[in-house]
């Protein structure tokens, strides 16, 4: 349904090439945040990220970021900064609905977790310990 609603005035109006422009935006803009997200995980070793890739190099995932980026450019300057804007403004309205549900906690505060609600850490430490509700 959304795709035919995006589709059929755009092929009315006869601009199949801006729409072209615009979707060949996103998908390099997607593949440049993946690169460059293997890359600074990489570079922070950051324990979740375990690649499974023998010959993995975060500087391949570097040149990746830079190849996407100059592709951008390369296509349309303005149909990429329009990208960018629409994927940087998503993030900030995801951002926005994910932060009123984390508890925030002053980095000098200790945690009580035996005070703490029940989640799945503290279950799994009662668990461990033997003592069930």
């Amino acid at each position: 349904m959304l795709s035919g609603a995006i589709a059929v005035p755009t092929i009315s109006l006869g601009q199949l090439n801006f729409i072209a422009q615009v979707v060949s935006m996103f998908f390099l803009v997607s593949y440049a945040l993946i690169n460059y997200a293997t890359f600074y995980e990489s570079r922070t070793a950051s324990p979740s990220f375990r690649p499974r890739f023998r010959r993995f190099s975060p500087w391949l995932s570097l040149a990746g970021f830079i190849t996407c980026a100059g592709t951008i450019l390369a296509i349309d300057i303005q149909s990429g900064i329009m990208a960018v804007f629409v994927f940087s403004a998503g993030r900030l309205m995801l951002l926005l609905a994910y932060l009123p549900m984390t508890p925030l906690v002053m980095a000098d505060q200790e945690i009580d977790l035996e005070a703490a609600p029940d989640t799945e850490e503290s279950a799994f430490r009662r668990a461990a310990k033997g003592s069930h509700p």
